[in-house]
């Protein structure tokens, strides 16, 4: 179960890309080029400069950096972005230059500029989370708890970490033993949409559906378009043991909007939106969206699950989960 924190927002002139200081409407596509090559010039202009010292020129580099990976000249802004980092340790570029490697997929890049932040401030919990999650993006769950668990040794109030080591457990399976990081989690910050999602993620796979229900719905509160919990909430609206407890207009609408948000792509969501359409008695529709889904699965043992379902649909019955004791 994936965490969806960002621990660090690229910040700078950057906010500016937006929209124009001087107006509320945001830039057009040539605005914002034209206003990024203005950029650009001011931070060459700022590095040429006599006397300037190390934090200084660490600082309009890395700002210069973050233009043109904003403007993709990433031949550019990979030199840019190691020249300003030899120019000064300097804990918080560290984090904004992690941050762009990130932006760019370049995983390995972020956690060793990361890893060097850590040598410069052992003591400051922010590194740590940050590698715990790009560990986990690499599938290196074990690793990535050991990150975390050290990010709540140093800040025990760290909500995103609690979430974070949450999430690897559940990531391995163990959905009993994430259940106390994630309410801890929400205890430090209650509008913490992602940890409420992952909790009703875990009670899911426990089968407490109603307990679930109920922190999809709160999810949804906090962070209404939100694919993931619509579509966790669909699939219990359309697929409970409990004919009572369904709601199968709602499942649609959801699984629906889930779609739509994610493209139509996402075989998963549209395996959801088949058991909605079964679960409102419309088959057709249901065995022709369960087909699509089937062709853009990847995941062979998904689309296996999925003809199973296309099957009963097919026979003109709805998908129903089986009761967990």
């Amino acid at each position: 179960m994936p965490v969806e924190k960002t621990a660090i927002s690229i910040q700078g002139f950057t906010d500016h890309w937006i929209r124009s200081p001087a107006a509320p409407a945001p830039l057009d596509s040539f605005e914002r080029e034209e206003y990024l090559e203005y950029l650009e010039e001011s931070y060459r202009r700022g590095l040429v400069r006599p006397a300037l010292g190390p934090q200084k020129r660490a600082k309009l580099g890395v700002g210069l950096a973050e233009v043109q990976f904003a403007r993709k000249s990433y031949e550019s802004a990979f030199p840019t972005l190691a020249e300003a980092l030899l120019a000064s340790p300097n804990y918080a570029q560290r984090l904004r230059a992690a941050a762009l490697f990130r932006q760019v997929g370049r995983i390995p890049e972020a956690i060793e500029v990361l890893g060097i932040a850590i040598e410069t401030e052992p003591d400051l919990e922010e590194a740590y989370y940050q590698q715990g999650e790009l560990m986990q993006l690499q599938g290196k769950l074990e690793e990535a708890a050991s990150r975390y668990l050290r990010a709540l040794e140093l800040d025990p109030a760290s909500a995103a970490a609690h979430n974070g080591l949450g999430s690897v457990l559940g990531s391995q399976g163990r959905f009993e033993e994430a259940l106390p990081y994630f309410r801890k989690a929400l205890e430090l910050n209650s509008g913490y949409a992602e940890a409420r999602g992952n909790l009703g993620l875990a009670l899911q796979r426990l089968g407490r559906l109603d307990e679930a229900r109920h922190e999809f719905e709160e999810a949804l509160r906090a962070k209404p378009d939100w694919p993931r919990s619509q579509n966790a909430l669909a699939r219990i609206l359309a697929t409970h043991p409990d004919a009572s407890r369904r709601n199968p207009e709602e499942a649609v609408r959801l699984a629906d909007r889930a779609a739509e948000l994610t493209g139509y792509e996402n075989p998963a969501i549209l395996d959801t939106l088949a058991a909605a359409y079964a679960a409102a008695g419309q088959f057709d529709k249901a065995a022709a969206v369960a087909e699509e889904a089937i062709r853009l699965a990847t995941d062979a043992a998904l689309a296996e699950e999925i003809r199973a379902r296309l099957s009963l649909y097919k026979s003109r019955k709805p998908y129903v989960e089986t009761p967990r004791d």
